[in-house]
């Protein structure tokens, strides 16, 4: 009796928050989408985007969905769509014949995905979470299970998934200490949505806590370690050939090159006066920009111009031997990662949560962060004990720390930490297909 009027309970709270959702949703897309249409006129394809987003499909994409699909996986931007492509093959590893659909959210992560993935896979954008769309998306795609990766959790798609029978899982599952907070303050409206999860894969033991908190029961949760600090997953890295080549054509050989990964607005300025600081010292001493928002590209060739010499990844500007070289393009900071000698990682100065550190870690290179690096306090912890790491605790301390990780064997040290995420993408991958053929109800296997 008690079991039932639990169940009844949560359908019941369920019902209320998609009632409440769905009455504010609406709302939210139409503010957002005068920049979301700017966006994608941006970044190309923007009449795909937006019939894709409504479930509505052309005959050649519809032509990709004749035979049903294994396994959905959802990413939703270009970090996410990377973190998927390692998983899908290791998934296509174990059991080659499996059919992988991949939806991506931004016009960058779809191009990147449809650019990376093996042929085999098709690539479409997700549907918005409106009912009517997930159910026509979902009818068309008809996959036997759903992988979301991190953290994308859509209320109508996960509701629908569940009432068609077909099991949804996250993986590599993440949330900010903010986010956690959050979600856990309001647990009760998010705990029946939660629980319609049939398995989380938390790169952690101790991420055990938040998921069990959110409502998902302990026996659907795994420690499978990240996929993304998977060292086994290197070789998925981007192909070098290309990046060397251009690379060499803008510096000559035996320069030190110190790569500013994934910055945001007003640390590219902070971060080539450091360096310009450090090289009066360092003559060798280059900076290559990569900025997290690559149309961003623009702008930052006016700041940066008037004091330093920049190159563009897509140009030819006729500089010679440049201060900086600015990567404009999306898609390639594993193999700029790979070339370069000393990383500084972005959104950690002037910015508060920090990007990755994973990939520049990962690549055995001497990683420089700022102060600000919340949404990968666990990890960083780890670095900083085993001294692979090397933190500026203010702008201030850039120029000096950048000199120590000239000498410095942080990038080893660190490299070592990621050894207990070995095995990751093949550990995630098992449990994906276990859970596909288990979950799945008996009509549908």
């Amino acid at each position: 009796m008690g079991t039932y009027f639990w169940g009844e309970l949560q359908l019941k709270v369920r019902s209320l928050v998609l009632v409440i959702y769905n009455f504010l949703l609406p709302v939210a897309l139409l503010v957002a989408l005068p920049a979301a249409v700017r966006k994608a006129r941006q970044r190309g394809n923007a009449r795909e985007n937006f019939l894709q987003r409504l479930s509505v499909y052309s005959d050649e994409a519809r032509a990709l969905f004749v035979v049903p699909t294994d396994i959905w996986v959802h990413a939703v931007s270009v970090g996410e769509v990377l973190i998927a492509k390692r998983l899908i093959g290791a998934l296509l590893e174990l059991e080659p014949e499996r059919k992988i659909v991949l939806s991506t959210t931004t016009p960058t992560g779809h191009a990147v995905a449809c650019e990376q993935l093996p042929s085999e896979v098709s690539v479409i954008y997700s549907p918005l979470d409106l009912p009517g769309v997930v159910h026509r998306a979902l009818a068309l795609v008809r996959p036997k299970q759903v992988v979301l990766v991190e953290a994308e959790i859509w209320p109508n798609f996960l509701t629908a998934a569940h009432a068609a029978g077909i099991p949804v899982s996250l993986v590599n599952a993440r949330l900010s200490p903010r986010s956690a907070r959050r979600f856990t303050k309001f647990r009760r409206l998010v705990a029946p949505i939660y629980r319609l999860l049939s398995f989380v894969g938390v790169q952690e033991g101790s991420d055990k806590e938040i998921w069990m908190g959110l409502g998902v029961a302990e026996d659907r949760i795994g420690v499978t370690g990240s996929l993304k600090f998977d060292p086994s997953g290197a070789a998925c890295a981007l192909d070098l050939g290309g990046v060397r080549e251009r690379l060499q054509s803008v510096w000559p050989a035996g320069v030190t090159v110190v790569l500013a990964a994934s910055t945001h607005s007003g640390e590219e300025r902070l971060i080539a006066e450091a360096v310009g600081v450090a090289r009066e010292r360092h003559s060798e001493l280059r900076l290559m920009i990569c900025p997290r928002h690559v149309e961003r590209s623009g702008e930052l060739v006016k700041e940066l111009g008037g004091r330093f010499s920049v190159e563009r990844r897509t140009g030819k500007s006729g500089e010679c031997d440049p201060d900086i070289f600015l990567i404009d393009t999306t898609g390639e900071l594993n193999g700029w990662t790979q070339l370069a000698d000393v990383v500084i990682i972005g959104k950690s100065f002037l910015a508060k949560g920090g990007q990755n550190p994973a990939e520049a870690i990962a690549a055995g290179k001497p990683t420089v962060i700022g102060p600000h690096m919340e949404n990968f306090a666990a990890l960083v912890a780890q670095l900083r004990k085993a001294k692979g790491i090397l933190i500026a605790e203010s702008s201030a301390d850039l120029p000096a720390m950048i000199e120590v990780a000239l000498r410095s064997k942080a990038g080893e040290q660190g490299k070592a930490v990621l050894e207990s995420h070995r095995g990751a993408c093949v550990r995630t991958a098992k449990q994906l297909l276990l859970r596909g053929s288990v979950d799945r109800p008996a009509e549908m296997r």
